[in-house]
């Protein structure tokens, strides 16, 4: 069971890294898809700039073209981590690398380029491409993985530093004095950068296991689901998460509910199947609500029934009394729905009783069950059945009877009667 929560929450943490690529391509080609439209609408709204541009002999065409060729690069990128997800493939970790060393190599580029127009200036390190080498950095994040940030800021930090001794090789114009001023700069740019990487990993870092956390409480929650089915209370499943420790097996105090609905054979035997799926479904979701209300667990259901569990695997101290009013509960709440019209007239009975079981998660590895084992889960079963015998809705034990505190006024004995599989008669009441 461990090992099988264990690789399915690193599938469903693989497939989460692959959603988080798809939106970080998406947020590349909105950023280059934006940057082309500025470009373009630049004559509009900055006429002179767009002037003294043209003017300086700079190749107009070039902005724009470079922005769609890396829209269409992350257009591409996109395209492929959907399909990745389609075809539940695995990541790539040389594509994820491939990608992250081309992102960071973008502004270079453009500072190649700038550099080579305006004859290695090392003014042109000071453009606004600089900021972008920040931008894929933040960007990397997304990836959810450290190591990735760090590869991007490190790639970034080497690749400025580069620019820089490459410019400043080019350029035979600079004094040694400014030389030694944009050394200082330069340097102190690329070590911002790098520990920008740092920085980028602490956050992925963060945002990581916050998913990590809500995918694992996901996945506790599926697996309680599968041990103890799936009308489980918010409070419970809480408790069941606190305590996950207790669910292999051991000793424990709990009093069982057994609940029936008297004569669905015959009832069953006038109704369409839809029909008959829906009287179910209204019956059993008004007395599981009771059930949960008052911290109890439906364990199994039995047909035309069910049995519900208090005390285990959380007990609230009060389990018995619990288990007793929630049985007042059902009564109460299914002769309402009776006099409403919404259910037809039917008979219930139910049968409580408490003492000691064995309890534990039985079955094999593909299939588990939450199970309780012991002589209380047989006898409730039997007094649940003397309600046929004593024409009763609720009957419980003596034990019951004894721990039921202020309910206790609530029943009245019914004396003692033979129980099929005890050789001793029990003693039973009634709850009026």
């Amino acid at each position: 069971m461990i090992l099988e929560t264990a690789n399915s929450f690193e599938q469903s943490f693989s497939r989460e890294i692959l959603r988080s690529e798809v939106r970080r391509a998406s947020a590349i080609v909105i950023i280059f898809l934006s940057g082309f439209f500025a470009f373009l609408l630049q004559p509009y709204f900055f006429p002179v700039f767009h002037g003294y541009i043209a003017a300086s002999g700079f190749p107009i065409w070039a902005p724009p073209c470079y922005f769609l060729f890396n829209m269409v690069y992350g257009l591409c990128l996109r395209q492929y981590y959907i399909w990745s997800i389609r075809k539940d493939r695995k990541l790539n970790r040389w594509i994820r690398y491939g990608t992250a060393f081309y992102e960071s190599t973008i502004p270079t580029l453009v500072f190649l380029f700038l550099g080579h127009f305006y004859n290695y200036s090392l003014e042109a390190l000071n453009s606004p491409p600089g900021s972008v080498y920040f931008l894929f950095i933040i960007l990397a994040t997304l990836r959810l993985e450290e190591r990735m940030a760090i590869f991007s800021g490190s790639v970034s930090a080497i690749q400025f530093l580069c620019l820089f001794f490459y410019f400043q090789t080019f350029n035979f114009n600079v004094s040694s004095i400014s030389v030694l001023e944009n050394q200082a700069f330069f340097y102190a740019k690329s070590a911002i950068l790098f520990a920008s990487g740092f920085v980028a990993a602490f956050v992925t870092r963060q945002i990581k296991t916050a998913i990590k956390n809500s995918f694992q409480h996901e996945l506790d929650k599926n697996q309680i689901r599968s041990l103890f089915g799936q009308h489980v209370s918010p409070v419970v499943v809480n408790q069941l998460l606190a305590q996950k420790e207790d669910w292999e097996g051991e000793l424990r105090h709990v009093c069982m509910l057994f609940f029936d609905i008297r004569n669905f054979t015959q009832f069953s035997e006038s109704q369409s199947p839809a029909q008959l799926i829906q009287f179910l479904n209204t019956v059993f979701s008004h007395s599981i609500e009771c059930v949960n209300r008052n911290g109890g667990i439906i364990n199994k259901f039995l047909g035309d029934g069910f049995m519900a569990v208090f005390g285990a695997p959380v007990s609230t101290g009060k389990d018995v009394e619990n288990a007793v009013k929630a049985s007042a509960e059902i009564r109460a709440t299914i002769h309402k729905l009776i006099e409403e019209g919404t259910l037809p007239k039917i008979g219930i009975g139910i049968g409580l009783h408490c003492g000691e079981a064995v309890t534990g998660n039985v079955g094999s590895v593909e299939r588990k069950e939450y199970t309780i084992i012991g002589d209380v889960v047989n006898l409730a079963a039997r007094i649940e059945q003397l309600n046929k015998t004593f024409g009763s809705e609720i009957l419980a034990s003596e034990e019951v009877f004894q721990m039921a505190g202020d309910a206790k006024q609530r029943f009245s004995s019914l004396g003692e009667t033979t129980v099929k599989g005890k050789s001793l008669p029990v003693k039973i009441y009634q709850m009026v």
